[in-house]
């Protein structure tokens, strides 16, 4: 798959499903027809599995099964796990990163400075001690929400300046790095302390 610099590429990272499991069918489901939403506006939607290659269609409901398999014949819509390329390559050539609230991606996203939004439709996990809802703009609870942040991240600059210095803050306040720095430096000085 060739992508050019052109595309604006949007990457949904799904959770686990069913007994045991992170997300609903429901929750799928809405993230389904949100990736249905925005390839009708033409942009490039990935979507990236915890299931590895067609496991993911052992999990889904009926409903979904038949939706996803809609979807696999849309001309803009990939599914990364039948793509020979890592979750981090992903990340690096994703303009916009999506998310379910319980995972590492959001962190290596908003670390390696990708523009990333963590969707949580159904507002299940508005938990206190899931540290990114310290930052409620990064948080999306509906279609219509998650759509307009994405549309301003592509074509609003203002918004996206303000966006980049929240996760920048995010960066600083979490996971205390300090970007003015060099990232070799911040290690040494990281390793040195630590041991």
């Amino acid at each position: 798959t060739n992508f050019s610099n052109e595309d604006k590429i949007i990457t949904f990272f799904d959770h686990s499903l069913c007994r045991g499991g992170v997300m609903s069918q429901t929750e799928y489901n809405i993230f389904l027809n949100t990736i249905k939403y925005l390839l009708m506006n033409n942009y490039i939607v990935v979507l990236k599995s915890k299931y590895e290659n067609n496991n993911l269609l052992n999990y889904l409901n009926n409903e979904n099964h038949t939706f996803f398999n809609e979807l696999l014949k849309e001309n803009k819509f990939y599914y990364a796990n039948k793509m020979p390329i890592t979750h981090y390559e992903l990340i690096a050539i994703s303009d916009v990163v999506v998310s379910f609230p319980i995972s590492t991606i959001i962190s290596e996203s908003i670390c390696s400075h990708i523009n990333t939004i963590i969707y949580d439709p159904l507002k299940n996990f508005k938990l206190n001690h899931l540290f990114l809802y310290k930052y409620p703009e990064i948080v999306s609870y509906n279609m219509k929400d998650l759509t307009e942040k994405i549309e301003k991240l592509f074509f609003n600059k203002e918004f996206n300046i303000e966006y980049n210095k929240l996760q920048n803050s995010i960066i600083n306040d979490i996971f205390k790095i300090d970007l003015k720095n060099n990232s070799k430096e911040e290690l040494i000085k990281y390793i040195i302390t630590n041991n």
